[in-house]
């Protein structure tokens, strides 16, 4: 029962927040943040889960770090896949190409 609420909850949070929250007829609607803490309230622990895994990153990540996080990446899914790993040049190629 848990798990089909969490699935309801994550649902219906992902589509009414990100569909209603940029809109550009209702300004305030930016100001919404379904990861604020309420006093006195307690979450739902299947919605309280719910920011911690969509969280979107606070600060701009510059070039040199997302390349290393790319990298690392990379290397992770083809060490799981059996994959053969990718050169240097291969990983820089890619970078380039999804940082256009």
């Amino acid at each position: 029962m848990v798990a089909n609420l969490s699935l309801v909850a994550s649902a219906a949070a992902t589509s009414r927040i990100s569909s209603t929250r940029f809109s550009p007829r209702v300004p305030r609607r930016q100001e919404a943040n379904p990861a604020a803490e309420r006093p006195g309230w307690k979450r739902f622990p299947p919605a309280a889960e719910w920011p911690k895994k969509n969280a979107v990153a606070a600060a701009p990540v510059d070039e040199k770090t997302l390349r290393e996080i790319l990298v690392k990446f990379l290397d992770e899914r083809g060490k799981a896949a059996g994959a053969q790993a990718l050169s240097v040049q291969e990983k820089d190629e890619l970078f380039d190409q999804l940082s256009r």
